[in-house]
C-alpha cells in the first residue's frame, strides 16, 4: 500500500497552479509509530512520535484549521467535484482523495474532508509551510528552514529537543546518549553495558565476498569504492565523510547513518569533531570545523566555554546572550550554583549580581568550601567536577579537580570505587575517555569484582586464534582497548599514544585483506583503509599512499564518484596490486613499467598492454604507435580493465584483414622491462 500511495504522488507532481502538497500515511489507527509524511526526492518525511500513540481524527466534529472548511463528499458530489480535483485543490491528503474516488464509484460511504485554504494543510489543515511566499513547496520551506538554523544557531538551539538515544536505560552521568555512544569504545555508562557485547564486533569476521568496515560491519564487496558511503564509519571510501554541514543540511541521511571514529567524540546529528576538543574549556578559540554546530559539548556546563557568553538552563541546553535577555528564578536553594555561573559566565543572566572575580565574595555567603558543578558527572558518569570556594574567578574555566565514584569493567574484573576519590590532570593525553577508564581501572582504592560485568579475555591476550570462516586471528593487549587486528597498522591511530600505529615486528594484514588494504611499498607490516590514501598525511616511507607510486600524480586528485569511473577502477588496481609492488620493488626497471601501466586514458584512446595512451583511429591503421606495436598486433586477450570499456569493433575488424594469424605481440618475445622491443632501454 505504501508503494501505492508513493506512486500516486509521484503521477501528478505539478498539475496545480499552486504548488499542491501531496501528504500520505494519514490514516487513523492504534500504535502509530509514523504518520503524515510527504515526499521529497522520493524520500518520504514524516511525524514520528516518542512512542506510538492512537490516532483519531475522522468524526465529524474535528475542526478545519487556518480557515479551512468542512465539505462532505455528497455535496462534492453534487458539485461535481472529481477526485481528480481533491487531490490537487483541497490539499488534505492522498487517502482522503482515494475514499472519495471510492465513494464516487459506489463502493464507499459519504465523509467529511477539509478543503485547505491559504497556507494550510494537512487532514485537518493543520500544518503550515514556513517558508516566505503565498504557496511554499515543501522543498523550499526545507531549504528555508534548514537557511535559519545556519544563521540563527543560537536561537534554534535554545528551543530545539535534544535527542536522546532512549532504548538503552543507563546512569549516563547528566548527559543522555547519543545512539553513536553505543559500542564506540568508550563507557559512557555505569558498568559500561553501553559496551556489552561490543567486543565481538571486533572480532567479527566476514564472508569471503564481502569487505570488512573498519568498525567490523560487512557488506558485500562490489560495494567498495563505488562512491558511495556504505560502511556507517565511511571506510569503504577514499574521501572521508564530510559531517560539519549535518547540523543544518536538507539531505541528512548519510549524516543519520554516520559513525564516528573511536578518536572523535558524536556531535550527536552525524557531526563528528576531535574528542579532545570535546573539552571545550582547554583551548582559548575553537574553530567552527572543530565545534558541534549543535553545540553537544556545552550541554550542562554552558559557562565553560571561553568562546562564547553561554547560560546553562535547567535541561542543559545553552542560552547565548545575543538570544534573548536571561531570566532565571532566583532560589534560596540555589543561591550557590547561581553565583558560580554568573562568575563563570560573566554576568550573562540579566539578574546577575556579580562578575567574574566580583562574585567572590557572593560566593563566599552562600557556597561551601568545596563546589560541585555541574551536578552530576558529565564527562563520564563517574567523573564529578568540583571548585573550590576561595579560587581566583577570574582565572581559568576549568574545574579545580575532579572525584572518581562509580563502576566501570576492565580487563579481568569489574571496578568499583564507592567513595568520592579526588583526582587532576596535568598532562593534556589524559584528556580522553579511554585514557579516564584506564585511570579508574588502575586506581589503587578500587575494589575488584572478578564475577562481574568486563571485557572478553581475548582482548587482552596475546595469542592467536581460529575465529569464524576457519580465518586465523591474533590478539594483541594495546593501550587497555579491545582492538581488532584489522586495525594494527591501518593508517589511524586508535590509541591514544598511536601503539596500534607502532607495531611493527608482525605482518597483522592478512592475505584476504589484499583487494581492499594498501601495502606501502617500503613497509611489509602496513595494511592502509582506503581512507588513508591521499588524506595529505604520509603513512609510508616512500611516500606512496600520497603519490602513485611514490613520484607520480597525486592519490588526492583522484575522485571516486562512481564504481565504473576510471578513477574507482585505477584505486582498486592500485590497491590490489600494492602488494605484489611491493614484492617487486628492488627492480627499478620493472617499477617504471608498472608506473606506465598507471597510465589514465581519456574516453576516446586506446590503452597499449605497456599502459601508454594513443588516439582511437590510431589502432590498426599500419603504423606502429605503442612501444609494444599492441596497437598493430592487436588482440582482445588480457584487455586493460580501460580498453574493456571502450568499443574497438572497427579496429579489430581491420586488424583481422592487416594478418591472417593471430598476433605475437612483443611481450611474448622480449623481456619488456628491459627492452622495446628485443633493444635494450639504455641503448642509444
Amino acid at each position: 500500500m505504501f508503494l501505492v500511495r508513493t506512486y500516486l504522488f509521484i503521477i501528478f507532481p505539478f498539475l496545480s497552479d499552486h504548488n499542491p502538497v501531496y501528504l500520505f500515511n494519514t490514516e487513523d489507527n492504534d500504535n502509530v509509530e509514523y504518520y503524515d509524511c510527504m515526499l521529497l526526492n522520493t524520500v518520504p518525511y514524516c511525524r514520528q512520535p516518542a512512542i506510538p500513540l492512537n490516532l483519531s481524527r475522522n468524526h465529524l466534529n474535528s475542526s478545519c484549521y487556518h480557515q479551512g472548511v468542512h465539505r462532505t463528499f455528497a455535496k462534492l458530489r453534487n458539485s461535481s467535484k472529481n477526485s481528480r480535483e481533491i487531490l490537487h485543490q483541497f490539499r488534505s491528503s492522498i487517502e482522503k482523495a482515494e475514499e472519495y474516488a471510492l465513494y464516487l464509484s459506489g463502493h464507499g460511504k459519504s465523509q467529511v474532508i477539509c478543503e485547505c485554504r491559504k497556507a494550510g494543510f494537512g487532514k485537518n489543515c493543520e500544518y503550515q509551510l514556513l517558508v516566505e511566499g503565498h504557496f511554499p513547496t515543501f522543498e523550499n520551506s526545507r531549504k528555508w528552514q534548514d537557511d535559519q538554523r545556519r544563521k540563527f544557531r543560537f536561537s534554534i538551539h535554545a528551543f530545539q529537543k535534544t535527542l536522546c538515544y532512549e532504548s538503552l536505560q543507563c546512569n549516563s552521568g547528566l548527559l543522555c546518549l547519543d545512539w553513536r555512544d553505543i559500542c564506540n569504545g568508550r563507557q559512557e555508562c555505569f558498568n559500561g553495558i553501553d559496551e556489552d557485547l561490543c567486543d565481538f564486533l571486533e572480532f567479527n569476521e566476514c564472508e569471503i565476498d564481502e569487505y570488512r568496515c573498519s568498525n567490523g560491519m560487512c557488506i558485500p564487496n562490489e560495494y567498495f569504492l563505488d562512491g558511495e558511503y556504505d560502511c556507517m564509519d565511511s571506510s569503504d571510501e577514499r574521501h572521508l565523510f564530510k559531517s560539519n554541514e549535518c547540523g543544518y543540511q536538507s539531505d541528512t541521511f548519510d549524516c543519520d547513518e554516520r559513525l564516528c571514529s573511536r578518536s572523535e567524540w558524536s556531535c550527536g546529528d552525524g557531526q563528528c569533531i576531535d574528542e579532545i576538543h570535546r573539552y571545550n574549556w582547554k583551548e582559548s578559540v575553537v574553530t567552527s570545523d572543530r565545534q558541534c554546530f549543535s553545540m553537544r559539548e556545552y550541554l550542562f556546563m554552558c559557562e565553560l566555554s571561553n568562546d562564547y557568553q553561554l547560560w546553562t538552563l535547567i535541561d542543559g541546553r545553552c542560552y547565548h546572550s545575543s538570544v534573548i535577555s536571561i531570566d532565571e528564578k532566583r532560589q534560596a536553594n540555589n543561591n550557590c550554583i547561581y553565583l558560580v555561573k554568573c562568575a563563570l559566565s560573566n554576568g550573562t543572566e540579566k539578574n546577575c549580581p556579580c562578575q567574574r572575580n566580583n562574585c567572590s565574595e557572593e560566593i563566599k555567603k552562600y557556597c561551601p568550601a568545596e563546589i560541585q558543578y555541574p551536578s552530576e558527572g558529565i564527562l563520564t558518569p563517574y567523573l564529578n567536577a568540583y571548585y573550590t570556594r576561595d579560587r581566583i574567578w577570574s582565572g581559568i574555566k576549568q574545574p579545580d579537580y575532579y572525584m572518581l565514584n562509580g563502576s566501570i569493567k576492565c580487563f579481568g574484573y569489574q571496578a568499583q570505587i564507592d567513595v568520592n576519590i579526588s583526582i587532576s590532570f596535568e598532562n593534556l593525553s589524559l584528556w580522553r575517555h579511554v585514557a579516564l577508564d584506564t585511570i579508574f581501572c588502575e586506581h589503587e582504592n578500587i575494589s575488584k569484582n572478578f564475577t562481574g560485568s568486563q571485557f572478553h579475555s581475548l582482548c587482552y591476550s596475546n595469542e592467536s586464534h581460529v575465529l569464524g570462516k576457519d580465518l586465523p586471528y591474533a590478539f594483541r593487549n594495546l593501550c587497555n582497548q579491545c582492538i581488532s587486528q584489522y586495525r594494527i597498522r591501518d593508517g589511524i591511530k586508535d590509541c591514544i599514544k598511536g601503539e596500534d600505529e607502532l607495531l611493527q615486528e608482525t605482518n597483522f594484514c592478512p592475505n584476504h585483506l589484499s583487494p581492499y588494504r594498501y601495502h606501502c611499498l617500503s613497509d611489509r607490516t602496513t595494511c592502509l583503509i582506503v581512507n588513508t590514501l591521499g588524506d595529505s598525511i604520509t603513512h609510508c616511507n616512500d611516500s606512496d599512499d600520497e603519490f602513485i607510486h611514490g613520484i607520480g600524480q597525486p592519490l588526492s586528485l583522484i575522485k571516486c564518484q562512481n564504481r565504473s569511473d576510471d578513477d574507482c577502477l585505477f584505486l582498486r588496481q592500485y590497491i590490489s596490486n600494492s602488494k605484489s609492488d611491493r614484492e617487486n620493488k628492488n627492480q627499478k626497471e620493472t617499477m617504471h613499467f608498472q608506473i606506465c601501466q598507471s597510465w589514465k586514458c581519456s574516453q576516446d584512446e586506446y590503452q597499449c598492454r605497456t599502459g601508454q595512451c594513443i588516439p582511437k583511429h590510431f589502432v590498426c591503421d599500419n603504423e606502429w604507435d605503442c612501444f609494444d606495436a599492441s596497437d598493430e598486433l592487436f588482440y582482445t586477450n588480457n584487455f586493460s580493465i580501460h580498453n574493456q570499456r571502450i568499443q574497438f569493433k572497427e579496429e579489430q575488424l581491420k586488424c583481422a584483414l592487416n594478418t591472417k594469424q593471430e598476433p605475437q605481440l612483443f611481450d611474448g618475445l622480449c623481456n619488456l622491462t628491459k627492452e622495446y622491443p628485443c633493444v635494450v632501454i639504455d641503448l642509444t
